[in-house]
């Protein structure tokens, strides 16, 4: 977080991406190595069935590597809006003064922010913007 300027930076949290990854690699490794078996002991079924956990495990880790070696930060609070950065999407910009009110909590290990929105309406605009943004 960065406070010289007027703007604030919140960063993806890099020791909880490093646990997701590890655990994310363990679990695909280990479907590997089942599918693999299955498919040596003859049991294409289950070869076939236990290909789907390295696929998914696979995906998972791909995602985890990209938030370790991302170093742009999440949210960006600037004097006039509220930027949020997903990894796999677009940017959504968002006027304070479209912003009713904010809530920041903390549950267990997370930290989490529910903003709720002065004109419902505004919803899809921001759904519109992120579509056309993200061809």
């Amino acid at each position: 977080m960065m406070l010289g300027t007027q703007e604030v930076y919140l960063y993806v949290s890099k020791g909880k991406s490093f646990l997701a990854l590890i655990l994310s690699l363990t679990y695909f490794i280990l479907g590997m190595a089942l599918c693999i078996y299955s498919f040596k002991e003859g049991n294409t079924v289950d070869g076939y069935i236990f290909t789907i956990l390295p696929l998914i495990f696979g995906g998972s880790t791909l995602f985890a590597i990209k938030m370790l070696v991302d170093l742009k930060p999440y949210l960006t609070l600037t004097k006039d809006m509220l930027i949020i950065k997903h990894p796999l999407k677009r940017a959504i910009f968002i006027q304070w003064q479209d912003i009713k009110r904010y809530q920041i909590y903390k549950h267990q290990l997370t930290s989490s922010i529910e903003i709720y929105l002065a004109d419902n309406k505004n919803i899809k605009h921001f759904e519109n913007v992120y579509l056309q943004e993200s061809y």
